[in-house]
């Protein structure tokens, strides 16, 4: 006996569990983040669980975290023991927010660490999810709300 698929339409079924069905593989990547990025540049300042500072530059900003980016010592300060697993880091980041006055707001978070990447030579990456604002919360909605992104579908 052979198989034939149904035609219906203009369209071909066919069943997936037939000697004739294939299982195709489609890489994929897919992004688990809550919230899309905006792209910056903004110079802050990142606190370890040990109240370790370092200045670093924040290159995405979302409604539920960020990434900063650093040399090996940013790294070595908000995450000591790197040999150790970096996800859930404590710490917190400190930066400023063009407002709709004239005026800088404040913006002060809480953390964790996602992971760490490192780019170029001695350039790293470090991925930042938010547990809690001590202050700005709306700053960054409304910050995020001019670069056309709606707080309203991420939180």
């Amino acid at each position: 006996m052979t198989y034939t698929p149904e035609k219906t339409s203009d369209l071909w079924i066919e069943a997936l569990d037939t000697h004739s069905s294939r299982l195709t593989e489609i890489p994929a990547l897919i992004d688990l983040r809550k919230a899309p990025r905006v792209q910056t540049q903004l110079p802050a300042e990142a606190v370890s669980g040990s109240d370790d500072k370092v200045l670093v530059i924040i290159t995405n900003l979302s409604h539920s975290g960020l990434r900063l980016e650093g040399c090996r010592q940013t790294v070595a300060i908000l995450l000591p023991n790197l040999d150790c697993a970096v996800k859930h880091t404590p710490c917190s980041v400190q930066f400023s927010l063009p407002s709709t006055t004239d005026q800088l707001a404040a913006v002060k978070v809480q953390c964790e660490v996602v992971y760490v990447r490192c780019e170029r030579d001695h350039d790293y990456q470090v991925g930042i999810k938010f547990v809690g604002f001590d202050e700005g919360r709306e700053a960054l909605d409304t910050y995020l709300l001019s670069q056309g992104i709606n707080s309203q579908n991420f939180l």
